[in-house]
């Protein structure tokens, strides 16, 4: 299945209503992409308080916006979210419980499991070091692990005043306290952070919130400039020393906003990182966002769709002809330096009647007087979306809506395409749909089908996808055959050869084909954990313990880590340390099913039959047809 692209048909033209980025006055000569100097390597980010020095009044303003409160550490102040008399929100798939508090100045989460009697027979508690969001919709939460930073399993849901499970939590989608917040989700959610390029989630420096240099790009130079008395006069001429986005043409300046509210599928185009998009490129050039599209007409939308939404739109398209033409755009409404909440709706509408003639609607006059003449209210309404439970936004496809068409979350599922590219090469629509199936849906096997077809298309080429392709459909043999001809670098491409040769029993090769994964990302601890697996297999204990030390200097959490270091004290003759490091996986995850059964049969070598009884049960609650239990329930009732 070929992914389609967005076609831009056009018809005429609107003109821009606000300008709102750097100098409020006219551009001196329409729209200039460039040449823009801190698109230079060179030119560093100094972050929103070098900025105030001079903007104090945008400064004033844009940390009140949603972007201004974006991110910032978790504080009583920061925090949106009512804490009096909170129930503690239940996750019936994973038996856990949750409940938010305050211990002094520290939020605290507390992750606690109840017997049938009540008693709590598991807590644990993790301090909260992040708080992601204005709290305008939600507050999500970030947990600090040794500089690696997991998403907490508590959001607040402002709209409905309810604490309850993060979105992609639910329905047996509970990943507690282990899901990775990479590069690609806080360089949308903040200011660029210092990340640790051979990691997955691991940061050296936390900004807090988006600063003016996510729209106006790094301001080293400029600075430098106004500074040595560089002084340019906006009106006559371009400040070629800091982005204006103003001034960009609609292409470019759509790809300023949609860098981050056009939430999809982002692949990255070879060799490029989410850190490379400066505002005036564009955005094709560093990745290429694809979104899915269904048989029929699907109305449902998800939270941060605003660009693809807007760029369905009639007014977006038929205004935006030219490639030099302005029409309109996220600014003809939105002012990014001022919160939308303080924004009248006289703004909005000024931007609608600039083209429609308000005395032209056709509705009917007690729906108008009962919506406050406003147009937002009728074709841009509020709906919940498809990935957010509990949040209700604007759904930015301007339209007339149909009340009678409500939003099909079962519709058929055709492709995906790449919303701000309209000719994205193969591997990268290839990456699409693998993406697409390992991050939000694996049960469509469409996408895999469609990923197949654009492989074959391609013959022999494309190696790494074949073998992300195989990993995913969990064809080892088929896989190995593959990497024999592989002799690449990609970290990622050597993790499956690595996890291939570990499933058919071959740890020989896993273990060659996982060093050379970890040599290219060290920081990455699943990585590490499988090297060290390898390295067991082919009884290099002393190398694995190497490994496993440093992992968990590193993540003294990491409940994997844990278990495998505890396996080699019982492959020393150390028992004891062995149950000591098994017991703390368990208190980190009390669903470690390894832990338990290693824990569970070393328990029954001390004839410590009650204790292993107990652990048997919690096996068979997890798993209850494990191969194992049979053998267990036989020895404990011998």
């Amino acid at each position: 299945m070929r992914a389609a692209g967005l076609v831009l048909s056009a018809l005429g033209m609107i003109s821009l209503v606000l300008v709102h980025c750097g100098e409020e006055t006219k551009p001196d000569s329409g729209q200039q992409d460039g040449p823009w100097l801190n698109h230079s390597d060179s030119v560093h980010y100094v972050g929103i308080e070098a900025c105030k020095e001079c903007h104090s009044d945008k400064f004033e303003t844009f940390i009140e916006t949603g972007m201004g409160q974006s991110f910032a550490p978790a504080s009583r102040k920061k925090s949106a979210a009512n804490f009096h008399g909170v129930r503690p929100v239940y996750d019936a798939y994973s038996d856990f419980y949750y409940i938010p508090f305050w211990r002094n100045d520290s939020l605290i989460f507390r992750e606690f499991r109840l017997d049938h009697t009540g008693d709590t027979v598991y807590t644990r508690e993790e301090r909260i070091a992040y708080i992601i969001g204005s709290g305008q919709h939600t507050n999500s939460h970030i947990v600090n692990l040794g500089n690696f930073l997991y998403q907490a399993p508590l959001t607040w849901y402002s709209q409905e005043g309810k604490w309850d499970l993060p979105p992609g939590f639910e329905g047996g989608n509970n990943s507690r306290f282990s899901r990775l917040i990479g590069d690609e989700c806080m360089s949308c959610h903040n200011a660029l952070p210092g990340f640790v390029s051979n990691s997955e989630n691991k940061f050296n420096t936390v900004p807090h919130g988006i600063s003016c240099e996510r729209c106006h790009g790094p301001g080293e130079l400029h600075i430098q400039e106004k500074k040595a008395g560089n002084i340019v006069d906006v009106n006559k001429e371009t400040d070629w020393s800091i982005v204006n986005p103003a001034k960009l043409s609609w292409e470019l300046q759509v790809d300023v906003c949609q860098r981050c509210h056009l939430q999809g599928n982002a692949v990255l185009e070879p060799g490029k990182s989410f850190h490379d998009f400066r505002p005036g490129m564009p955005l094709k050039s560093v990745m290429s966002v694809y979104m899915p599209y269904y048989k029929g007409e699907n109305p449902g939308f998800i939270m941060a769709s605003h660009a693809q939404r807007l760029q369905k739109s009639k007014c977006f398209l038929q205004s935006n002809r030219k490639e030099n033409d302005k029409g309109l755009t996220c600014i003809t409404c939105h002012n990014p330096h001022i919160s939308v909440k303080v924004t009248g709706k006289e703004v909005f509408n000024k931007a609608c009647i600039s083209c429609h003639d308000q005395n032209s609607c056709t509705e009917a006059p007690k729906t108008l007087e009962k919506n406050d003449f406003n147009c937002v209210q009728c074709h841009m309404p509020s709906n919940t979306t498809l990935d957010i439970p509990h949040v209700t936004v604007h759904d930015h496809y301007i339209r007339k809506p149909d009340p009678h068409q409500p939003a099909n979350r079962f519709a058929e599922l055709l492709g995906i395409y790449a919303v701000n590219n309209p000719d994205p090469g193969l591997k990268s629509r290839i990456n699409g749909y693998l993406a697409y199936y390992e991050k939000f849906d694996r049960k469509n096997a469409v996408l895999l089908d469609s990923a197949a077809e654009l492989l074959i298309s391609g013959g022999q080429e494309n190696i790494e996808e074949w073998i992300r392709l195989m990993y995913l459909k969990n064809d080892w043999e088929a896989l190995t055959q593959i990497a024999s001809n592989y002799a690449g670098t990609d970290a990622w491409t050597w993790y499956r050869i690595g996890r291939a040769y570990l499933v058919i029993n071959q740890a020989g090769k896993a273990e060659q084909a996982l060093y050379k994964a970890v040599q290219q990302e060290k920081y990455s601890l699943q990585f590490q954990n499988e090297y060290a697996v390898s390295l067991i297999q082919n009884h290099s204990f002393n190398a694995a313990q190497q490994v496993l030390d440093t992992l968990l200097s590193w993540q003294a959490k990491d409940d994997k880590a844990l278990t495998n270091r505890a396996y080699l004290f019982e492959l020393k003759g150390d028992k004891t340390k062995a149950k000591d490091l098994y017991s703390k996986a368990l208190s980190v995850n009390p669903d470690n099913l390894q832990s338990l059964l290693n824990l569970c049969r070393l328990s029954i070598d001390a004839q410590e039959y009650s204790t292993a009884r107990s652990l048997a049960n919690r096996i068979k609650k997890i798993q209850p047809n494990h191969p194992a239990l049979k053998l267990i329930f036989q020895k404990l009732n011998n």
